[in-house]
């Protein structure tokens, strides 16, 4: 049997972050799972001209 677990989010968020760069992003998503308890195993972030950065950090799952 295959056990997974999902999270997504859009964010709303202010002005400021606009400026943000893709390593920003994935700071705030690495100590947010830190801070959560849990272990990130890869990152990846792409930047969008002048529309935003996505980010996604994988987690590791004990079984």
């Amino acid at each position: 049997m295959i056990k997974s677990h999902h999270f997504s989010a859009v964010l709303p968020v202010r002005q400021i972050v606009f400026s943000w760069q893709k390593t920003d992003l994935i700071e705030v998503l690495k100590k947010a799972a830190n801070t959560a308890g849990l272990s990130v195993v890869g990152e990846l972030a792409f930047a969008f001209q002048s529309q935003g950065v996505s980010a996604v950090v994988l987690l590791s799952e004990l079984i």
